[in-house]
């Protein structure tokens, strides 16, 4: 993670943040602006379980805070605020 944060970081304003992907093969994918996100609800204790079940793998979603500091990224369909989400999902399972 921190060789992404380290990309992240040579891109300037260009990278706003990253997501990093802990699997068999580490994945990064830098991002140069958020539009939509999703979080994930359902990886506790399912209903009659006595298992939590867990993600298959781990993941990180990172912002660049010098590049968010003082602002808000709270959903704003309007478009008037440059750097706030379009949209949020939430997703009442695991992610896979």
């Amino acid at each position: 993670m921190d060789s992404c944060a380290a990309a992240c970081d040579s891109h300037g304003i260009g990278c706003v943040g990253f997501s990093f992907y802990a699997t068999e093969k580490k994945l990064c994918f830098l991002f140069s602006k958020f539009e939509t996100a999703f979080y994930y609800t359902g990886c506790g204790k399912a209903f009659l379980q006595t298992e939590e079940r867990a993600a298959p793998y781990s993941v990180k979603c990172q912002a660049k805070f010098s590049a968010f500091e003082g602002t808000t990224l709270k959903p704003d369909g309007s478009g008037k605020c440059k750097q706030c989400l379009k949209k949020l999902t939430k997703a009442d399972r695991c992610f896979k």
